[in-house]
């Protein structure tokens, strides 16, 4: 009895110090630009309550059940990073688009889009600032046909930049190509395909939005080829697999779908999208073999779909978890009067069968409509990692137009979900962090973790002075 009084007057002392760090960053975010919190500490704090009420309610809140949740205990996290660009959120004025970003093992952060219609990377140090070392002047344009622009990137195993998306020729009839770079020592690594340039002729109409690490610093990227989903498999040098696939090019075929990211497990690689299914659209994981060739065990024929609504659904991430199990993010329309878009998690087995053990059917609905206040609203999934706890990280954008004003109102979200995808209680205000709004309208693109675990966020701002930002989130109080 005395170790648990003595056990919960400690986390008590715990949580009520980081709800103050947190009211500090609060106070620090309030007023210091456009892209700062709107309402900061309405958004920042942590349940709403009195510090006493936080600390019985986290006291009697179960460990998370992931395994290392028991011998590592953690307070609170879920606010922006102060130390951080302004309150947490970095303006990047030398890109015209930010759409994927990847983080260095040093903790220097790439952001990477588009210039001019060129496709564009910029190096941001620890504190937010631009990198001038890296291109010229912290930017690097590497740009190719009339139009093109970087949609994913990661860091390979040997740190080098790798940026995918597609490039657009200039005919009347234009035609849209994959393509990808690689950067070394701030510059286009001449040791990648052509001069660090990858393009392929023969496959017109496909755009690259996902991209990952294969083994022997091999890139995956995938795309949306008709009605199949391509992988696309690069060696080192840039050059075709000829292993995989017909000539580096995977597929998993009747799909009639999309492909919105990818990522690499023990046997292959798996990619979220979504999938024609009656009616409308499902959302689909779909997998491939490390020889590119359709997985036979997974779901059927390689592709594993899951109904979150009952016509729309969209996947746009995909993460693996602890004993290879499988996270899927989407957003679908809940046919509910107001409330256009509501987003999900979904947790599958390594055979693409929907896990039980994790919310109502395998399923935990996110959904931050604000009926009062505004109208139509739009939950969107953006991104899904999972920690190093197991815990699923939902990163997504809440879109409505408040009825005061008719004015357009773009807030991003955090959630965090525990191994029974009950919402995480020691982060943000029960279990999220949301930020932004009409005046600092965030439309969010792609996330990334740190190496110290916290968790960088891009996009751009909404409106005629819109340029891309990066917001930069604790994920917990050691």
């Amino acid at each position: 009895m005395e170790r648990a009084g003595h056990a919960r007057r400690s986390i008590a002392g715990l949580v009520t110090s980081a709800f103050l760090a947190a009211l500090a960053a609060c106070n620090a975010i309030s007023g210091v630009n456009d892209l700062a919190v709107e309402a900061a500490c309405a958004d920042c704090d942590l349940d709403g309550g009195s510090d006493a009420a936080l600390a019985d309610d986290r006291s009697a809140q179960a460990p998370d059940a992931a395994p290392t949740d028991a011998t590592s205990p953690e307070g609170p996290g879920g606010v922006l990073d102060p130390t951080f660009g302004a309150g947490g959120v970095a303006s990047i004025a030398l890109l015209s688009n930010a759409n994927a970003v990847a983080v260095h093992a040093d903790g220097s952060i790439y952001v990477a889009g588009d210039f001019q219609n060129g496709l564009a990377a910029v190096r941001l140090d620890a504190t937010g600032a631009v990198d001038p070392t890296f291109g010229a002047g912290g930017r690097l344009v590497a740009g190719t046909l009339a139009r093109s622009s970087a949609l994913a990137a990661i860091v390979d195993a040997k740190g080098r930049l790798v940026m995918a998306g597609s490039a657009t020729n200039a005919l009347t009839t234009p035609t849209t190509f994959p393509y990808m770079v690689r950067v070394a020592a701030g510059a286009l690594d001449a040791t990648f395909a052509s001069g660090g340039r990858w393009i392929t002729g023969n496959q017109g109409g496909e755009i690259l939005r996902g991209l990952t690490a294969g083994p022997a610093a091999s890139v995956v990227a995938v795309a949306r080829a008709g009605g199949a989903v391509s992988f696309w498999k690069l060696d080192e040098n840039g050059n075709a697999d000829g292993a995989f696939g017909v000539e580096g090019r995977g597929t998993v075929d009747n799909v009639n779908g999309n492909a919105a990211a990818v990522i690499a497990v023990a046997d292959g690689f798996v990619a979220a999208g979504d999938a024609a299914a009656l009616p409308g659209r499902a959302l689909a994981l779909l997998k491939v073999g490390s020889a590119g060739i359709a997985s036979p065990t997974f779901g059927t024929a390689g592709k594993s779909t899951v109904r979150l609504g009952t016509v729309q659904d969209e996947g746009a991430a995909c993460a693996e978890g602890p004993a290879s199990a499988l996270y899927a993010a989407g957003d679908f329309d809940p046919r509910v009067d107001g409330v256009r878009r509501r987003a999900a998690v979904v947790k599958m087995t390594a055979t693409g069968a929907p896990d039980a053990t994790f919310g109502a059917e395998a399923k935990v609905f996110i959904d931050l409509a604000d009926t009062t206040l505004a109208r139509d609203s739009f939950t969107y999934a953006r991104d899904l990692h999972v920690d190093a706890k197991g815990r699923a990280v939902f990163v997504g954008e809440i879109e409505d137009r408040l009825i005061a004003g008719n004015v357009l109102r773009h807030r991003a979200i955090v959630a965090r979900l525990r191994a029974d995808g009950s919402f995480d209680p020691l982060f943000g205000a029960e279990g999220k962090l949301v930020f932004g709004g009409a005046a600092n309208a965030l439309v969010v693109r792609r996330a990334a973790f740190q190496p110290d675990g916290k968790l960088v966020i891009v996009g751009v701002t909404n409106g005629p002075a819109g340029q891309p930002f990066v917001a930069r989130v604790i994920m917990t109080t050691p």
